[in-house]
């Protein structure tokens, strides 16, 4: 089963660190040099949501969906020890094709192709009585152009697995954006979740 993300704006999710002192913080990428978001990532937010949905009554009685698709550990105040989940999540990369087709290119190309899917964005802070810069507040940051990444998920229990799929389609709409920046704007994306119907 496939987890769809239709990236509608440029996105980061980064590594954490920069690239000298031209950029403060970069785009995480594959070894074809793509554009990815980790498993983990999308894991976290998928959790969020199903707690979201849940504080919001969207489950109606039903016991706990966070615990039953993620688990617990025993620092989670409700549980006693830990419980594992039944939801797995890989990392959303590029749809297949067409990283396949990158991987048949000259090298030459696949640089050109590569360098096309990613742009710089800088900020500053502006001082409002002078109106100009503030020093030393230049930042620059590397983002991923809009695109479709694909995420697989796998369920460790067959018998659970259409009312876990059902269970995290009811929180599908609360997931908005992802990578950092998103209060600005970035990261704006659809999601949906192949034979979820």
């Amino acid at each position: 089963m496939n987890l769809h993300l239709d990236l509608m704006h440029y996105w980061h999710a980064g590594t954490g660190v920069g690239r000298g002192g031209h950029l403060d913080a970069v785009v995480r990428r594959d070894a074809l040099g793509l554009p990815y978001v980790p498993g983990r990532t999308l894991k976290g937010l998928l959790r969020d949501a199903v707690r979201t949905a849940h504080a919001f009554g969207w489950y109606g009685d039903a016991d706990d969906p966070e615990v039953l698709l993620f688990g617990s550990d025993s620092r989670t105040p409700s549980t006693d020890g830990s419980t594992p989940g039944l939801l797995r999540v890989s990392d959303a990369h590029l749809p297949s094709p067409l990283k396949d087709a990158m991987k048949m290119m000259a090298p030459d190309q696949r640089v050109t192709i590569v360098a096309g899917l990613y742009r710089e964005m800088f900020s500053t802070a502006v001082d409002m009585d002078s109106g100009t810069a503030r020093p030393k507040s230049l930042r620059g940051i590397e983002v991923a152009v809009p695109c479709q990444l694909v995420a697989d998920i796998e369920w460790l229990d067959d018998a659970s697995e259409v009312r876990s799929m059902q269970t995290l389609r009811v929180a599908l709409p609360l997931l908005r954006a992802v990578g950092s920046h998103r209060n600005r704007g970035y990261g704006r994306m659809r999601v949906e979740l192949e034979g979820a119907e």
